[in-house]
């Protein structure tokens, strides 16, 4: 069986390293939220304002004012 050398055993060592500190980064640490967590929490409240103003939009439109702004702008043009 061949030797494994002191150089190939500190790469994997640092290899080891590098990958358990981008997990920490990514999942949290020690109840510390980590970056999947608070993307997840963004998306969510994107998912809220876009349907927010979808909402608002239906209303602006179902009550003409937006409606009767632009037809008042291509008037003025």
């Amino acid at each position: 069986m061949p030797e494994i050398s002191d150089d190939i055993v500190k790469k994997i060592e640092n290899t080891y390293e590098a990958v358990n500190e981008i997990k920490i980064v990514l999942k949290g640490y020690n109840g510390q939220e980590g970056l999947c967590k608070q993307v997840s929490d963004l998306d969510k409240k994107h998912d809220d304002l876009n349907g927010k103003f979808k909402l608002l939009c239906g209303i602006l439109i179902g009550a003409g004012v937006l409606y009767g702004g632009s037809v008042g702008l291509l008037k003025l043009f």
